[in-house]
C-alpha cells in the first residue's frame, strides 16, 4: 500500500505541477467504476494522464486490494484487472444472454479484424445487427429482443467494452464501437473454445456456450483427478476452501466485469 510519501510525491511533485487530492481520487474511482478507461473516455481523460503519469503510485494502490493495473499504450487503454482473490463470484453471474452478447462482441471483433477493420486503437466499428447475427450463430437460438440488447450493451459501455451510438432510423440498426478491453474480459482461452466449437465434428449443431462450458469442465475434472493421484488431499474440495470461500460460493473479484468461463460480473 503507498504510505503518506508516496501520496505527498504525486500530490506536490519536486518537478512539474502538483496535483489535487480530488484528482486522485477521481482516477481511482474512475478505474473502479469502468475498470478499462481510454485516453478519450468521457469525462475520465484527466484520469487516464494521471493514472499514467504515477503509474507506481496506482500500481502500488491497487495491487494492496489484490488488483493489478495494465498499461496498453498503442490502444490507450488502461485496465484494471482482477487478482486471484474474487468475492462475490455467485452475485454477480452473467445471465446467458449477456454471456452471448459479450461473445458475440469478441466473435465481430475478430471478424472485423480479419476483414481488415481494425482501427489503430484496436476497435471495430459494427452495427446491432451484427451481434444478433453472430448470436443466432453461436446460440443457435434467437438472440435477446432489442430493449435487452440495448440494457446489456449499456452495461458493458459502462465498463469500456463497447461504445454505442445513437440509433439510426433509416437502416433500422445501432452503430456500435467495440473496444479492445473485450480482449480482456471474454479471454483467448474462451476464444479457443469457440474456435474449437466450431471445428467439431458436430459443428453448428449445438450451443457454443454449452460446449465450451463441457469442455472447460472436463478438462477441470481431469486436472482434479491428477491432483488427487499425487495429493490424496488435492482431490477434498473441503481442504481447499475456507469459511469466506464457502459463504461467497467460490472467489471472485469485486466491481470486475464477468469472464465468461465462470460468468461472473460486476453488480
Amino acid at each position: 500500500m503507498p504510505d503518506l510519501a508516496e501520496l505527498e510525491a504525486v500530490l506536490h511533485p519536486p518537478t512539474g505541477p502538483a496535483t489535487a487530492r480530488e484528482d486522485v481520487e477521481t482516477a481511482i474511482q474512475a478505474l473502479l467504476f469502468h475498470q478499462f478507461i481510454y485516453a478519450d473516455t468521457r469525462g475520465a481523460g484527466r484520469s487516464y494522464d494521471l493514472v499514467r503519469r504515477h503509474r507506481r503510485f496506482f500500481e502500488a494502490f491497487f495491487s494492496a486490494m489484490g488488483h493489478r493495473l495494465l498499461f496498453d499504450p498503442r490502444d490507450a487503454m488502461i485496465s484494471l484487472l482482477p487478482g486471484k482473490v474474487s468475492y462475490a463470484r455467485q452475485q454477480t453471474r452473467l445471465d446467458r444472454d449477456e454471456t452471448m452478447a459479450l461473445l458475440a462482441l469478441r466473435f465481430v471483433l475478430e471478424a472485423g479484424v480479419m476483414q481488415g477493420r481494425l482501427t489503430e486503437t484496436g476497435r471495430v466499428e459494427a452495427t446491432t445487427d451484427e451481434l444478433f447475427d453472430a448470436i443466432k450463430t453461436l446460440s443457435q437460438t434467437e438472440p435477446p429482443g432489442e430493449a435487452r440488447m440495448a440494457d446489456i450493451l449499456a452495461a458493458f459501455r459502462r465498463r469500456g467494452l463497447v461504445r454505442v451510438e445513437p440509433r439510426d432510423t433509416a437502416e433500422r440498426v445501432t452503430p456500435i464501437t467495440i473496444l479492445p478491453a473485450v480482449r480482456h474480459v471474454c479471454t483467448d482461452e474462451f476464444a479457443r473454445g469457440l474456435t474449437e466449437w466450431a471445428s467439431a465434428e458436430t459443428g453448428r449443431q449445438g450451443d457454443a456456450l454449452d460446449f465450451i462450458q463441457a469442455r472447460d469442465a472436463a478438462a477441470g475434472d481431469a486436472a482434479a483427478g491428477d491432483a488427487a493421484a499425487d495429493d490424496p488431499a488435492a482431490g477434498d474440495p473441503a481442504a481447499e476452501r475456507g469459511p469466506a470461500d464457502d459463504a461467497a460460493g467460490g472467489p471472485a473479484a469485486p466491481g470486475m466485469p464477468p469472464e465468461p468461463g465462470t460468468t461472473h460480473v460486476p453488480a
